[in-house]
């Protein structure tokens, strides 16, 4: 019952949209002009930024993470310097490891099941 609770979820779903892709016509006005600056380039990280990311960030870890949220940010000054570093080469290089593509997504139910 409970593994028919969600297939039968993620079937409505796909019905639903589905039929909501078929009323769509064209997603963008073909006599469209873009309005606004261009972007050619992505702004270099700053320590200060990933620093101020790093502290707002919660303490909880995942279980792809190599290091556990609460080290980072109990040695943000360590790691702020390193991660900007790293997203700076990755931006300006055009590559970003494959393992780092990766997440682990937890469903999380909205109301109780009867």
């Amino acid at each position: 019952m409970f593994s028919n609770f969600f297939v039968d979820k993620v079937c409505a779903l796909k019905r639903a949209i589905a039929a909501e892709v078929a009323t769509l016509s064209t997603p963008f006005p073909t006599n469209a002009q873009f309005v606004g600056e261009v972007f050619n380039a992505i702004p270099t990280v700053t320590v200060s930024e990933v620093t101020k990311i790093i502290t707002s960030i919660s303490a909880k870890s995942s279980l792809l993470d190599f290091v556990a949220t609460s080290v980072i940010k109990s040695c943000v000054t360590v790691f702020a310097d390193l991660i900007a570093r790293l997203a700076n080469l990755s931006f300006s290089q055009g590559v970003f490891l494959r393992k780092y593509k990766f997440a682990i997504v937890t469903q999380l139910l909205k109301k109780k099941l009867l």
